[in-house]
């Protein structure tokens, strides 16, 4: 997700099962989910010394996921979700999804940006990447039509995780 934000030699970037630190955002998690607080205690090495300043006060963190989500356009993105993964913060990954969406809809790229959610847990077959990843890649690149389950969001919306509108 990092190298497709910052590096425009890539067309498309897929993030799958990424959970805190991917496209779960920091800031909203749902029950048991990694956060910020337990990547920091159990794995250190993962993030920047001076981020755990942040553990248990998400809320002042600057950015969050949606903000790096959103570099990457107006070159394509793809993320896929397990439902049954809470560790990974599905629910919260949808919340990064419709905000970053309004900056590929701003740049004119709404069709470049897809969620992709099966029910599964956090743990993807390869058989799954090639059954989600190319059809999205044809679609991409190619035109074709997406199959009807991308884009399907499984949660409840909610308008009030991230307030902010791209310019019009």
């Amino acid at each position: 997700l990092l190298a497709g934000a910052f590096d425009e030699r890539i067309a498309l970037t897929v993030s799958g099962y990424s959970g805190c630190g991917g496209t779960a955002p920091f800031r909203v998690d749902h029950g048991k989910c990694e956060r910020l607080d337990r990547v920091v205690a159990a794995c250190p090495h993962l993030l920047r010394a001076d981020v755990k300043q942040f553990a248990g006060k998400e809320e002042r963190l600057p950015v969050d996921q949606h903000l790096l989500v959103a570099l990457v356009a107006p070159r394509a993105f793809l993320d896929l979700q397990g439902t049954r993964g809470a560790w990974t913060n599905p629910e919260g990954a949808q919340l990064t999804h419709q905000a970053a969406k309004k900056v590929f809809a701003f740049l004119k790229a709404e069709d470049k940006i897809g969620i992709r959610y099966r029910p599964i847990s956090n743990v993807i077959p390869p058989k799954l990447l090639y059954e989600d990843v190319l059809p999205f890649a044809d679609h991409v690149f190619f035109g074709k039509k997406l199959p009807e389950e991308f884009g399907h969001l499984p949660y409840k919306e909610d308008t009030e995780a991230f307030k902010w509108e791209a310019p019009k």
